[in-house]
């Protein structure tokens, strides 16, 4: 996607730029990149900003739903994550331990362990 097209689904005004395009039921922006639907926010960030490290969030400074204002947007880092120490994140990627156990260990849960393992596999 080009800055372009993205610009085309937004409402530019002095405070905030707002997605006008397609909506969450939540009320965040989402849009189509490659065939597959993407949140409005991460592109935004992408294409203005820069690239987002793996298991990072991206919030928003301004609290309105659909602001995709690059200067309004702020890196997250789940709590879950900042809580696991490198060691840990080591054993819990190499680990052939099931999911469920790994979570109950290191307080966590079994989708924290998947999101771990998945994101050390792409990288």
């Amino acid at each position: 996607m080009n800055a372009a097209r993205f610009l085309r689904h937004v409402e530019q005004t002095p405070a905030c730029w707002y997605w006008r395009g397609n909506l969450s039921d939540c009320g965040f922006g989402r849009v189509r990149v490659h065939g597959h639907l993407r949140s409005a926010r991460r592109v935004a960030y992408e294409l203005w900003v820069g690239p987002i490290p793996p298991d990072s969030l991206v919030g928003i400074s301004c609290g309105e739903k659909a602001c995709v204002r690059p200067e309004h947007m702020v890196l997250i880092e789940p709590v879950w994550v900042a809580r696991l120490t490198p060691a840990e994140v080591s054993v819990i990627v190499q680990s052939f331990l099931p999911r469920t156990y790994l979570a109950r260990t290191y307080g966590v849960t079994p989708r924290h362990i998947f999101r771990l393992r998945r994101t050390a596999s792409v990288s």
